[in-house]
């Protein structure tokens, strides 16, 4: 996680934690902050806490928080740097639940990346079977892949399935390189590039010297971004297709 905003709602958990009380636990995207996870968009305008709904809480929108009640057994809580969370699993799950598909698979690759343990993920889904919102979740989360190395990674490799391109392989080693996107037998690359408007000077020499030995090598490499991936994801699943269609002539 780098952007400021959640680095700053961050710290408007930890600072709702504090005078929250002792049932009181970050959930949600709040915990999500708080585990440093990566998270599609903004971060909520307050913190998100939560409470047992045994001790008969009542969910409530404050000035300064949002305040849920949850069934929160000790299995899921954890305390992060002193501050009670709830664990990765079940944040990854609360999220999915909540914010749908995209967030679920940036939310969830993340935590695969961060070493969650896809049986904790599995055990919690079990646990909460009767949440609202479990279904969507436990079908989102079926699609995190822990290779995906950034947001955008994971959000193109939603569209590619979404829009039914064959199953690339990921982060594939070719000689010294590694290509985010690959299609081995048509030899088909696609890089995700997100950074790549921000590179200058030597790292943008390093990059075209990478792109132009691949090409050297007998691949075809295509790029997309953020405002491709988002505003035009059928865009991108045709040039793939016609591109492996191309090859495969």
């Amino acid at each position: 996680m780098t952007d400021d905003l959640w680095e700053q709602h961050g710290l408007q958990v930890r600072g709702a934690l504090a005078v929250a009380g002792d049932t009181a636990v970050a959930a949600g995207a709040s915990a999500a902050a708080l585990h440093r996870l990566d998270m599609l968009g903004d971060p909520p305008l307050r913190p998100i806490i939560a409470r047992p709904i045994e001790i008969g809480a009542n969910a409530k929108r404050s000035a300064t928080t949002f305040a849920r009640v949850a069934r929160l057994p000790e299995s899921h809580l954890i305390r992060l740097n002193g501050w009670a969370a709830t664990d990765l699993a079940r944040t990854v799950i609360d999220v999915a639940r909540r914010q749908g598909e995209r967030c679920a698979v940036v939310a969830g690759d993340a935590a695969l990346r961060s070493g969650l343990d896809s049986t904790d993920l599995d055990r919690v889904l079990a646990d909460c079977s009767r949440a609202p919102g479990i279904r969507i979740a436990r079908e989102a989360l079926t699609l995190c892949d822990a290779r995906s190395e950034s947001p955008l990674e994971s959000i193109t490799r939603l569209v590619l399935i979404r829009g039914g391109v064959p199953e690339p392989q990921l982060q594939t080693v070719i000689g010294r390189y590694r290509a985010d996107f690959c299609w081995p037998r048509p030899r088909l690359i696609l890089e995700a590039d997100g950074r790549l408007k921000y590179l200058g000077g030597i790292d943008l020499i390093r990059e075209k010297e990478r792109e132009d030995w691949l090409r050297h090598q007998g691949y075809t490499v295509l790029r997309t971004d953020w405002p491709e991936v988002f505003n035009r994801p059928m865009s991108l699943c045709r040039r793939l297709m016609q591109s492996l269609a191309a090859s495969a002539a």
